[in-house]
C-alpha cells in the first residue's frame, strides 16, 4: 500500500537530483523508528559498469561522518525514535562520476541497518588558482649622457 508506511517517499523526493562536488556539505534527514544503539557511519564507493557483486569491503568511511546511537550518545541520536539530521562533507578525493553513499548502522547483536543513495559527483571541486603572470625582464640600464664639453 503506497504511502501507508512510515518510510514512504513522495514522487518529488524519489526523483530528486543528487549532485554534489568534492567538499560540499551534505545534510541527511534520518528517521529512527526504534533505537538499537551502536554507531552509524556514512560511507562511499565509486560505481563501476559490470559490478556483479558489492560487499562491505567496497565502501570507505567518510571522515567525520560517524554518529553515536548509544544511550550515552548525543541527545539527537540517543533518543528512542524520531527524526534528526546528520551532516558531513563529500570527501575531496572523489573523482567525477556516479558514486553510492551508504548509511551503515551497526547495532549490538550484531544488527545492521543500511540505506544507500546513488549520487553524481561533479568534477574538480574548487578550481585551481590561476598561474601567476610572469614578470617582464628588467630593461638593461641606459647609459647617462656625457656632460657637455667645456
Amino acid at each position: 500500500n503506497g504511502g501507508s508506511g512510515p518510510y514512504w517517499l513522495g514522487a518529488r523526493e524519489t526523483d530528486a537530483t543528487c549532485r554534489f562536488a568534492p567538499g560540499d556539505l551534505v545534510t541527511a534527514y534520518v528517521y529512527i523508528s526504534g533505537n538499537h544503539g551502536g554507531v552509524a557511519t556514512w560511507e562511499h564507493r565509486k560505481l563501476s559498469d559490470g559490478d556483479a557483486r558489492v560487499s562491505d569491503g567496497d565502501f570507505q568511511a567518510i571522515p567525520g561522518a560517524q554518529f553515536d546511537y548509544s544511550p550515552a550518545g548525543p541527545p539527537e541520536t540517543a533518543k528512542a525514535l524520531g527524526g534528526h539530521t546528520e551532516n558531513f562533507a563529500v570527501p575531496a578525493q572523489l573523482q567525477p562520476g556516479w558514486h553510492t553513499l551508504r548509511w551503515n548502522w551497526i547495532a549490538p547483536g550484531p544488527v545492521q541497518f543500511v540505506h544507500c543513495v546513488d549520487v553524481q559527483i561533479d568534477g574538480g571541486g574548487a578550481p585551481a588558482p590561476p598561474a601567476p603572470m610572469p614578470q617582464p625582464a628588467p630593461s638593461p640600464p641606459v647609459p647617462a649622457p656625457a656632460p657637455p664639453a667645456p
